[in-house]
């Protein structure tokens, strides 16, 4: 079967799910459905909606990244399905079901990239080991969230207690947020004016024609900097460690200004530039 771009496949699906997710809310309202549906709509929205849009833009910039091919148009029908299947059965609450989907739509995700960075021509971008870890932590959470519904682990499931709240954080402030920053270092900085795209080549890239995006002696801090984030979600939802919220901000923006340079304006004055830079503002006051 003939590849495509994945984006085409998992973007429209993710907003599909989106609109999926927040459905809950007026059929409530209206007294179509009763009880609680808060954790339908959580992992709709972070499982569903959110990973395709995660699943859709990695597929198709890691190839380009790594000079490798797109995943086979079947495997991208297939990762599709699963997500499709879990976002059904979270809406039927079944959530056993459910979250065991998307422990294999994300252990499936991870495989594909995976094959592809083993595969990579040339250097990365700097701050691309903070996709692995993001990669690892939601892969993790997921299983978390799989091993709770079964009541392998924990209790008070409903209720947020530590292994579920650990399950969920790992990933949003975890995998969504270590994703923001690895793709938005090298991006943004591009997008900003402030660098080149990286010249990429889909079956090999001559040595020296990437553009150096950040000094290479920076390349181990951020695989530092992606374990302290994925340490300290562990410590504060899974021990209760609350201070490490404050690490993981520290953490980040040390991250967003080594890269990003947020107290510099765009060069590029367009409106996806300015969006752009207003979103890392908006990241580093959340997360303080």
């Amino acid at each position: 079967m003939r590849s495509t771009d994945p984006y085409r496949i998992f973007f429209p699906l993710g907003i599909l799910l989106g609109f999926a997710g927040v459905a809950v809310w007026p059929l409530f309202y209206f007294g179509i459905l009763s009880g609680y549906w808060g954790l339908s709509h959580t992992f709709i929205q972070s499982d569903g909606f959110l990973f395709c849009f995660i699943a859709g833009f990695l597929l198709t910039a890691v190839p380009k990244f790594t000079g490798t091919e797109n995943p086979p148009l079947a495997a991208q029908i297939v990762l599709a399905v699963l997500i499709f299947i879990g976002a059904v059965f979270l809406e039927l609450q079944d959530y056993a079901i459910a979250q065991t989907a998307f422990v294999i739509a994300y252990a499936m995700l991870v495989t594909l990239c995976f094959r592809r960075y083993l595969r990579r021509h040339g250097a990365l971008p700097e701050t691309f080991s903070l996709v692995g870890i993001a990669l690892l932590t939601g892969l993790l959470g997921s299983i978390i969230n799989a091993l709770g519904t079964w009541g392998l682990i924990g209790s008070g499931w409903a209720m947020g207690g530590s292994w579920a709240m650990l399950g969920k954080r790992s990933l949003t402030e975890g995998m969504t947020l270590m994703l923001v920053l690895g793709v938005g270092g090298f991006l943004g900085r591009g997008l900003l004016g402030f660098d080149k795209f990286p010249v990429v080549q889909i079956g090999g890239v001559a040595p020296g024609t990437r553009s150096r995006i950040m000094p290479e002696s920076l390349r181990p801090l951020y695989l530092i900097c992606g374990i302290i984030l994925m340490l300290s979600i562990a410590a504060e939802y899974g021990f209760g460690i609350e201070w490490m919220s404050f690490v993981r901000a520290a953490v980040a923006t040390f991250v967003i200004a080594a890269t990003v340079q947020p107290w510099r304006f765009p060069i590029h004055r367009t409106t996806l530039s300015w969006c752009v830079w207003t979103a890392n503002i908006l990241i580093v006051a959340g997360l303080w």
